[in-house]
């Protein structure tokens, strides 16, 4: 075989082999992107996505049980995973208690319909459902309701119990929380319920003035469990359009502060309402409620909490000074920061 010959021969070899070569790449490639069977690492308390069957060893489990322990659902909302006792039974009779389940209905993305919604819980092969109701808050409520998104720490009782008996102070036990808002928030300060290193409020504010004093704001929730955000009755209008530019320009301060502060609960606090004596003083007055229902509807929409005591409030008319429009001082002593003690569980 003559020199020519070999060096074609090599040469259509190589091209062979590299052509294969490709060819393989190619097939990789394909079946990467178009058949991926990757599964998520299982996660705490409910990773979207498939169920990781490769992450557990269900071999000995007979079936998976959910219940849901919770409240009342908001259509718009999102559920916690800590309302939900999730249990494998073994073949044994043992029931174990999971915590590394996955859920895809508790990505942080996940929003609940108006009526039945289906939760789908998966460990390795096994999956249980459950379904539930979640009502319209606007047909269901005459107030907007609180709407919660942590368990809190639990010891909340024992907190107020110990207030009332006079071993603690709201400053001790409220050290963990910022507030920040409006004169009715100005009130802790100015009635000396809490020190100023913990509030950042002005009389007559509105939104304007947690914008403008933003990094302020931040500053003084660092590191708090959380901080309580009042404002909107200085800038409640007659005018739709400007009511609709208000909560716009509330859902870009609340995302900053999100962001700001991820390991802190961010929780608004609807605007209180007037004295009856006064609610026809002013015709933005009557749009409060509708208000804080556009309030509650942004909060579910980008995951913050919501919390409200207007059906008290409205029901106990002696809360409210002379002005009609603030807050005696037994109103923040003896009811509203027991209640935020105890129904946000700070």
């Amino acid at each position: 075989m003559n020199k020519k010959v070999r060096d074609i021969i090599v040469l259509v070899g190589v091209s062979i082999v590299l052509l294969a070569s490709l060819v393989l790449l190619y097939m990789v490639l394909f079946t990467k992107v178009f058949f991926n069977d990757d599964k998520p690492t299982a996660g705490n308390h409910g990773i979207v996505g498939q169920p990781s069957i490769d992450m557990v060893d269900d071999s000995e489990i007979l079936e998976l049980k959910v219940r849901y322990e919770g409240g009342e659902l908001f259509a718009g909302g999102s559920v916690i995973a800590e309302d939900f006792i999730v249990e494998a039974v073994y073949k044994d009779g043992s029931v174990k208690h999971i915590k590394n389940y996955e859920c895809v209905m508790m990505s942080e993305d996940y929003r609940l319909k108006e009526g039945s919604n289906t939760l789908v819980f998966y460990y390795g092969r096994k999956s249980a459902v459950i379904t539930l109701e979640a009502v319209n808050v606007r047909s269901a409520y005459i107030f907007a309701p609180t709407y919660i998104l942590h368990k809190g720490n639990g010891h909340s009782e024992d907190t107020v119990n110990q207030i009332e008996a006079g071993s603690l102070t709201y400053k001790e036990a409220l050290a963990g929380v910022a507030f920040t808002g409006d004169s009715q928030i100005k009130a802790l300060e100015t009635y000396r319920i809490l020190d100023a290193n913990t509030v950042e409020a002005l009389v007559g504010a509105s939104a304007d003035y947690l914008e403008q004093n933003f990094s302020t704001v931040v500053t003084k929730a660092y590191g708090k469990d959380a901080l309580i955000v009042h404002y909107g009755i200085n800038s409640l209008s007659v005018s739709e359009n400007e009511r609709r530019r208000r909560v716009e320009q509330y859902k870009d301060l609340l995302l900053r502060l999100k962001e700001e502060l991820p390991e802190t609960r961010i929780i608004v606090s609807g605007v209180f309402p007037v004295s009856d004596r006064i609610y026809y003083n002013k015709g933005s007055f009557a749009y409060i409620n509708q208000y804080n229902f556009d309030l509650l509807d942004m909060c579910m929409e980008i995951g913050v909490e919501y919390y409200s005591n207007n059906e008290y409030m409205t029901n106990h008319q002696e809360v409210f000074s002379a002005d009609g429009l603030h807050l005696e001082y037994k109103f923040y002593n003896e009811y509203w920061l027991k209640d935020l003690i105890t129904t946000l569980k700070l």
